[in-house]
């Protein structure tokens, strides 16, 4: 069982997990047969009838040069980390943004915290306010109040 394309060299492991998967990769996107059947049409054709990608690719393996091969290069797979990128772009953006609405959370919760205890010492202050007065009604002196 291969497990490296032909074309493109790369792993079974990394188009199985970020594609349709190495048997779609090497059946339909880097067949390697339809590189060896360009090859055999590119030296059977006349080369005064070549287009000019088909010179240019001729005169690369007429020097033993294979740098029109995608070597380590696969479109699915760019594409694939492509749209993975911006996933994870867009997934930074978020959690930036609700990280900032969270600390924007914590100071009005702190602005309320604060309220609320200033109250809560003022509700304690009229508490021993009271509890003064009514001990000093207890002690018998005569309060005077608003009819």
């Amino acid at each position: 069982m291969q497990n490296k394309c032909f074309v493109c060299s790369i792993d079974r492991y990394t188009f199985d997990r970020n594609t349709e998967g190495f048997i779609h990769h090497i059946k339909n996107e880097h067949n390697m047969w339809q590189y060896v059947n360009f090859f055999v049409y590119l030296n059977r054709k006349n080369s005064n009838d070549y287009t000019g990608s088909e010179s240019y690719v001729k005169s690369l393996i007429d020097k033993n040069d294979a740098s029109w091969f995608p070597v380590n290069q696969a479109m699915k797979l760019t594409e694939h980390l492509a749209k993975q990128e911006e996933a994870q772009t867009t997934l930074i953006a978020t959690v930036t943004g609700n990280a900032m609405k969270i600390a924007d959370l914590e100071k009005k919760v702190e602005k309320v915290l604060g309220f609320t205890q200033s109250h809560l010492d003022m509700l304690a202050s009229i508490a021993e306010e009271n509890d003064n007065n009514n001990s000093t009604n207890q002690s018998g002196m005569v309060v005077i109040g608003h009819i």
